[in-house]
């Protein structure tokens, strides 16, 4: 049921902006779309591996190690998220035109605006993919999704008609942190949303850094496969950097475990 419903809102986004704005809106649309689903990857691959795992300690009834996988996984998703939201909002520009020719220009500033997604959408899948429905809450996992759709559907109709591709690009961000915000409602009497969050500061600082110093580059810079490859290229290393200074927890976390796995 929660699959149906996610693919029924996904694809009736297209659908609306197709019908309202035109083939060529929904077109624009999808090639941004597919870009934000590339990157996305990398952190929904975590929780497909995660799930039977998180199932098979709830079965055990140990809630202890449950939590505790919960907190890791999150933690790891905002540090890999945050600069793959903000690195891709900075080379959006050049990045679309380079990926999908000049004609899909306009994809550089609707990629720009989904970026934003990125960070709930690895949230939602930690919440919901390795926390309710290992726990059995189905119903209130459909409920979060369900509540995303809806969000979606209304907006659309409000934003399409005025703003075109990019009204339905923001009404996917709405929708994206109303299914968000609903899992974090959902679990915030089960879980610690303080131990969910309390290292997000510390990645969106080095993140912002890096957004700072590579937006910049991005804007002088001809586009080419060289640059966008020396643009991610500094990104990485400024917020790899950025994350030890500040003493970001998956950094201190990653050093204790090399340290164990060297004895």
């Amino acid at each position: 049921i929660p699959e149906i419903t996610m693919q029924v809102y996904l694809i009736l986004n297209k659908t609306m902006l197709g019908n309202i704005s035109g083939v060529r809106s929904a077109g624009f649309y999808d090639s941004s779309d597919k870009i934000i689903k590339m990157a996305l990857a990398v952190v929904t691959s975590i929780s497909t591996v995660m799930l039977p795992r998180m199932a098979n300690v709830f079965a055990k009834k140990d809630m202890k190690k449950l939590h505790s996988f919960l907190y890791a996984s999150f933690d790891f998703v905002s540090f890999i998220s945050v600069p793959l939201g903000f690195g891709l909002a900075a080379i959006s520009k050049k990045f679309a035109t380079l990926f999908m020719g000049p004609e899909f220009a306009i994809t550089g500033d609707l990629i720009f605006v989904m970026s934003l997604i990125i960070l709930p959408v690895a949230w939602t899948n930690v919440l919901g993919n390795q926390y309710l429905l290992p726990t059995n809450q189905t119903k209130k996992y459909t409920f979060a999704i369900s509540m995303g759709a809806l969000v979606n559907i209304v907006l659309n109709v409000l934003l399409i008609e005025n703003f075109g591709v990019m009204g339905a690009v923001v009404a996917t961000v709405f929708s994206e942190v109303t299914v968000t915000t609903c899992q974090i409602l959902i679990v915030r009497k089960q879980v610690s949303v303080y131990k969910l969050f309390w290292g997000l500061p510390k990645y969106l600082i080095p993140g912002t850094i890096m957004f700072a110093i590579v937006y910049p580059i991005n804007q002088v810079q001809s586009g080419s496969v060289l640059h966008i490859i020396f643009q991610v290229s500094v990104g990485i290393v400024v917020y790899i950097v950025g994350t030890i200074l500040i003493k970001a927890p998956f950094i201190s976390r990653a050093r204790l475990f090399l340290m164990s796995r060297s004895k």
